[in-house]
């Protein structure tokens, strides 16, 4: 029994503390957006919806915000340029944009021991 209690004890802290770094990233992510001045309310609403889904394509980003292809293919650049995002495809179409930092956190703990 004292193997499941500690089992679930660590879970638990492991959640915590995935939730705390994420929110941290958020915050500083969020904070780096905003020096984008011109385009940092657009670029805002790209990074909420790259929290929601850290692999995503332009499609679904537009979907999601409601911006213009246009809008979010220029946004998209000046992210990966503050290195928030990276392109995964390395196509000029059907691209698809991965949150780096957001899935190596997410993958903290998850390796398999050697």
């Amino acid at each position: 029994m004292d193997f499941f209690a500690d089992a679930i004890i660590h879970t638990a802290t492991q959640a915590v503390e995935t939730a705390q770094h994420l929110m941290r990233l958020s915050v500083e992510d969020s904070q780096r957006v905003s020096g984008l001045k011109r385009i940092s309310g657009s670029a805002h609403l790209i990074h909420k919806a790259m929290l929601e889904r850290p692999i995503a394509s332009p499609n679904w980003i537009q979907e999601k915000t409601q911006l213009s292809p246009a809008t979010v293919n220029a946004c998209l650049r000046e992210l990966e340029k503050l290195g928030l995002l990276k392109e995964v495809t390395g196509q000029k179409r059907n691209r698809i944009y991965s949150y780096e930092a957001y899935l190596h956190i997410m993958n903290e703990g998850t390796e398999l021991p050697r």
